[in-house]
């Protein structure tokens, strides 16, 4: 599915308002333990979970687990969001909620880059975690836990039924993976107005970089392929997960 998505988007290499909102969004106490290198010179820590909105209280916060995601299922949570001058943004109705947070930062295009690319694509594999589908992300002083299989790259093939013929991870092997500070990105799809597309299929991340006024750039995976230069408008919802510079 998300092939022909893929070039609906774009294939496009890409060369923080009202911050009044309260939010449960915390500091380092945040943060999965890994540490991911996004540049020769920039370590980062993954907030604990995607970020999420409560659109009656307008309160920001992070998804319980790291597998967590809303999709079609969600009532006053919503978790894809748009862009706005470097900030996720959720707007509906001509109204608009903005989060600006300076302990939190998104990652550049560049950043993403880095990271997928980083030891010539072993650090990273797609996956089904406690029945999500999503990619996992390995820090750089990655040990694999005892008793735990993990099989880096993507699948064979592009849809969710994939996901766990490359891993599949149960709830136990996930503590494990987590504990030594894996990242699990759920593949949560994205958001046209109030609608939910490709959730379980396609995980579809916001990088701070934009193209120009109108577009933004994505990292955009799905369970045989991930790309960090697809180029989409801005007046979608996607998937936002912090990072904590260190």
């Amino acid at each position: 599915m998300l092939v022909a998505l893929f070039f609906a988007l774009t294939f496009t290499s890409c060369n923080k308002n009202d911050d009044d909102n309260k939010s449960e969004l915390g500091g380092v106490n945040n943060c999965i333990s890994g540490v991911f290198s996004v540049s020769d010179n920039k370590k980062i820590n993954f907030s604990k979970g995607n970020l999420q909105l409560n659109i009656e209280t307008k309160q920001f916060q992070f998804a319980e687990h790291q597998w967590d995601y809303v999709g079609n299922d969600g009532d006053n949570i919503i978790d894809l969001f748009e862009l706005k001058d470097g900030n996720p943004i959720y707007s509906i109705n001509n109204e608009n909620t903005v989060i600006s947070d300076a302990e939190w930062d998104i990652l550049s295009q560049e950043e993403w880059e880095y990271l997928i690319d980083r030891d010539k694509k072993s650090k990273y594999g797609v996956a089904e975690v406690n029945g999500v589908q999503g990619l996992v992300l390995l820090p750089d002083d990655w040990v694999l836990p005892e008793g735990v299989t993990f099989n880096i790259g993507v699948a064979i093939g592009m849809d969710s039924k994939y996901y766990k013929t490359k891993n599949l991870l149960s709830l136990d092997e996930w503590t494990k993976m987590e504990a030594a500070g894996a990242v699990f990105l759920p593949a949560a799809g994205y958001r046209i107005e109030t609608d939910i597309l490709f959730d379980g299929d396609d995980g579809y991340y916001l990088s701070s970089t934009a193209k120009n006024t109108d577009e933004m750039c994505l990292m955009v995976f799905n369970s045989g392929r991930i790309r960090h230069d697809i180029v989409s408008s801005n007046d979608a919802g996607y998937s936002v997960r912090f990072v904590h510079v260190l």
